[in-house]
């Protein structure tokens, strides 16, 4: 859905069967392949007719789950259970193209919770903030830095947080 006139978008979608990854137990999934059905709802609102213009919010919301809830791990004789893995996840971001500039201004935050039956709930927050140089309708110059916090640990990967720089170049033919 689309209103241009008054601003706002929207739009559900859902994959079913994908190929996926559960962030929260990649280490103990290993490479195994996960099927997974996933739906998501997303929205927009542009300020521009409310007289606030290049102020742009979004947000986004997620589920996802294996598309068979019998996900399991054999190392040696040991059999892990996956069942009930679950994760829920919700987005929300702000833009700003200041007006007569070719800059954008960019702040999102991420919060994901995965769950698993008989075990802690895992949660990961990520926190960035960027800004686009616009050179022209095909050219921009971007600068990103964000941070990941998550409240569990594991022997592969024992720290808790991680802070990423990026700077790029985009090009469109």
């Amino acid at each position: 859905y689309d209103n241009k006139d008054y601003g706002f978008a929207a739009a559900v979608a859902g994959n079913f069967g994908v190929a996926s990854k559960y962030n929260a137990y990649n280490s103990e999934l290993g490479s195994n392949t996960i099927y997974s059905d996933a739906i998501r709802v997303t929205g927009s609102v542009d300020l521009k007719p409310a007289g606030l213009d290049g102020l742009v919010f979004g947000a986004l919301w997620q589920t996802a789950k294996p598309s068979d809830d019998t996900v399991a791990t054999t190392s040696g004789t040991t059999v892990t259970s996956f069942k009930g893995l679950k994760e829920n996840a919700y987005g929300i971001t702000a833009a700003y193209a200041i007006p007569s500039t070719p800059i954008k201004l960019k702040a999102e935050y991420i919060s994901a919770t995965t769950e698993l039956d008989g075990r802690d709930d895992r949660k990961q927050d990520l926190y960035g903030i960027g800004a686009d140089y616009n050179i022209n309708k095909q050219a921009r110059f971007y600068g990103v830095v964000g941070q990941q916090k998550r409240d569990w640990s594991t022997t592969s990967t024992p720290e808790k947080k991680k802070t990423v720089i990026g700077l790029g170049m985009e090009y469109n033919f």
